[in-house]
């Protein structure tokens, strides 16, 4: 995964950027066969009303006037009024920069050009978040955790996607 830019942060070699109350508001896909940037956002307001869910830069639930515009850097997610509500923009090779408000009722995140707003006044700036399972995660109760780790693998539980290393009982023919 590229870096991910937020405000003054950065974000690398994590597998989910930012996790709300269990749901995850924005996150950046392999680009397409053309090498075009392709993200799914979920863009809500100040108070938290959905405004847009995107899926690989389409529209996939929206309130009436809200577009998708993207090109080969770009994906953002505008108003009726041509107003940027949120935007994912490859600046280099390695790096994409976010900005929007993201969240679900009750539990919003504004990512600007200098901080990342958190819930309850708080900003963050300035800050590297490496190699966790979920960079930042705020949940309905408002806890906020940054560089949450993968959780190991429960024991007794065994995840392959190569047949060859199941037991013969369970093949399938």
């Amino acid at each position: 995964m590229p870096r991910v830019i937020i405000g003054s942060n950065t974000i690398t070699n994590c597998s989910q950027v930012i996790l709300i109350a269990g749901t995850e508001v924005f996150r950046l896909r392999q680009p397409d066969t053309e090498g075009q940037l392709v993200a799914d956002f979920l863009v809500c307001d100040a108070t938290g009303t959905l405004l847009a869910r995107t899926a690989r830069n389409v529209i996939v639930q929206s309130v009436a006037g809200v577009v998708v515009r993207h090109s080969p850097t770009v994906s953002e997610v505008l108003d009726g009024a041509g107003q940027v509500l949120a935007r994912a923009e490859q600046i280099d090779a390695e790096s994409v920069r976010l900005t929007g408000t993201f969240g679900v009722p009750g539990t919003v995140l504004e990512a600007t050009a200098e901080v990342l707003r958190l819930p309850r006044q708080g900003t963050i700036s300035r800050c590297t978040i490496a190699g966790t399972g979920t960079a930042i995660e705020v949940q309905a109760q408002g806890a906020i955790t940054f560089g949450k780790p993968i959780p190991p693998p429960r024991p007794g539980f065994r995840v392959t996607n190569d047949v060859r290393a199941l037991p013969q009982k369970q093949r399938r023919p």
